[in-house]
């Protein structure tokens, strides 16, 4: 009696599709991730670019304020829609595990032309993290002078 070999045990097909979704599993999480890594790339290269804005707005009284025609392409809010929040003087860093979405935290205000008003000594500006290195605060920031 010869054995019909002409196709794949249902063991076989279940081995293979297993095998095969765990392996798209793995890619999209990978995928992912990778996405949010860049989007906070995205942030803080926005933050060096607002620093560096401040920073040609120094004069020997202080810094004055952002103008909308200093930026090329700029996005006042991250690829998400948060917020960029800046304060004028020397606050504290903000923590938060929550993004903070269209409002900024307490001391800061949205990043827009005008802001922050008047003429300061120091500021500080911060962008909420997706995906901040392990260890780190999903917190960023820069300040006056950094």
């Amino acid at each position: 009696m010869k054995k019909n070999s002409q196709g794949f045990t249902l063991v076989e097909l279940l081995i293979v599709i297993t095998i095969l979704a765990i392996l798209a599993t793995v890619g999209a999480l990978y995928y992912v991730g990778l996405n949010s890594k860049a989007r906070d790339s995205g942030r803080k290269a926005d933050l060096y670019e607002i620093s560096i804005a401040l920073e040609v707005n120094k004069n020997p009284e202080g810094y004055i304020p952002l103008d909308e025609d200093q930026f090329s392409s700029f996005q006042w809010s991250d690829p998400l829609g948060n917020a960029y929040c800046i304060a004028a003087g020397n606050p504290v860093s903000p923590v938060t595990s929550i993004p903070w979405g269209s409002l900024c935290p307490i001391g800061f205000i949205t990043v827009a032309p005008g802001a922050p008003a008047g003429n300061f000594q120091n500021w500080k500006v911060c962008t909420f993290l997706e995906n901040p290195d392990s260890g780190k605060p999903n917190v960023f920031c820069k300040s006056a002078g950094q």
